[in-house]
């Protein structure tokens, strides 16, 4: 594995110590430490990183950028980042709800991977920016800025049999109302990454999953068949080299 000039190609191994790594804590001091420990690393000094150190997790600091592609992964120190902390803040979760919403302050947290209360002390700065609006029975948040779109909008229509990586766009909270919560089920589909979230006219409508050419659709409810030749036609397309094409509902 190759490294760039001032940048390390080392890959973290993920565990508690991640950020702190000699200090044992989140703080700003174990920030530093972590930082001081990789720029260590980079320049080959013998301290290096402990063996439990993920070094995408030091990014914490803004100080450590890492950029990856299929091969490799490089990491290299950056200047700290002159910006202001909650205004910073404030400006994710207005792209969260911009992006993703109706949704809510639990989502966001999940979303942007901030323990619920810090995700609530976010949410409260840009709350004055938010209208709330009931989804399927429960209270949710849209920008108000985007209301008038929102209500216009028309449902995308079709069948979409997208990856597994989207479900994490959608959030997830307890009660249901996104896609997240769908990887907690075993759907017991083909492949060993899923379930892949089916989306028919814009909502979540079961899983999917594939092992070579065969193709496995788990529906939350039952299908009318023109659906479900929806369903056949968009899986069938898939380029699958050397592959005989099949598709089964479970």
């Amino acid at each position: 594995m190759t490294k760039g000039p001032g940048a390390s190609s080392r890959r973290g191994i993920a565990g508690p110590a991640a950020i702190a790594v000699a200090s044992g804590d989140e703080t700003a001091v174990g920030l530093q430490v972590a930082y001081d420990v990789f720029v260590a690393d980079l320049r080959g000094d013998p301290a290096a990183l402990p063996p439990d150190i993920d070094v995408r997790a030091a990014c914490a600091s803004g100080r450590i950028a890492v950029r990856w592609d299929a091969r490799l992964t490089w990491c290299r120190p950056v200047p700290t980042p002159e910006v202001d902390l909650d205004e910073t803040r404030g400006e994710l979760c207005r792209r969260h709800v911009h992006a993703h919403g109706p949704t809510t302050p639990e989502a966001f947290a999940w979303w942007a991977g901030l323990v619920v209360a810090d995700g609530h002390r976010v949410w409260q700065s840009v709350l004055p920016e938010l209208v709330e609006v009931d989804l399927e029975g429960h209270p949710a948040w849209i920008l108000a800025a985007d209301e008038e779109s929102l209500r216009a909008a028309a449902p995308a229509p079709g069948v979409r049999l997208l990856p597994e990586e989207e479900q994490r766009l959608f959030g997830a909270d307890r009660r249901g109302l996104f896609v997240g919560p769908m990887r907690k089920v075993d759907w017991s589909t083909a492949d060993t990454h899923h379930p892949h979230p089916l989306l028919v006219d814009g909502e979540p409508a079961g899983v999917w999953g594939r092992k070579g050419g065969k193709v496995t659709v788990k529906p939350r409810e039952p299908l009318s068949d023109d659906v479900r030749g929806l369903i056949e036609a968009e899986a069938l397309r898939m380029p699958i080299p050397n592959a005989g094409m099949s598709v089964r509902f479970g």
